[in-house]
């Protein structure tokens, strides 16, 4: 308050007006802070996230459905691709030498017993 209205410059009228304005404009100004509060709330529902990486496989929701928590339709599968486990048929023979490879140094283990091998076509 400058005093305006006590020097006449402005009614008292329009003081009191210009204060209301700028008491309903604070408000507001609480009310659009709390509405980027509750959307920044709703945004972060928004995002799922998978406990595994890996590869999604077709989904079973469209974009824009709505799904909620604990419901029973799956929204898709994630193929997990680290580590990924392969079972192969193999001969008694390549298996014999991979073993004797291993043993002899000619095939080396990555520590814990294991050896990368590049299959053959």
């Amino acid at each position: 308050d400058i005093g305006l209205a006590k020097i006449d410059a402005i009614s008292q009228q329009d003081k009191e007006d210009a204060e209301a304005s700028l008491l309903t404009a604070a408000a507001e100004v609480k009310v659009a802070e709390a509405d980027v509060q509750t959307a920044r709330i709703n945004l972060a529902y928004t995002r799922i996230t998978a406990p595994i990486s890996g590869r999604i496989e077709t989904s079973t929701v469209t974009p824009g459905a709505l799904v909620v928590a604990q419901q029973d339709t799956a929204l898709t599968t994630v193929q997990q691709l680290d580590p990924i486990y392969v079972d192969v048929t193999q001969s008694t023979t390549e298996l014999l030498r991979l073993k004797r490879d291993l043993a002899s140094g000619k095939l080396q283990t990555n520590g814990d017993g294991q050896a990368r091998i590049t299959p053959s076509a």
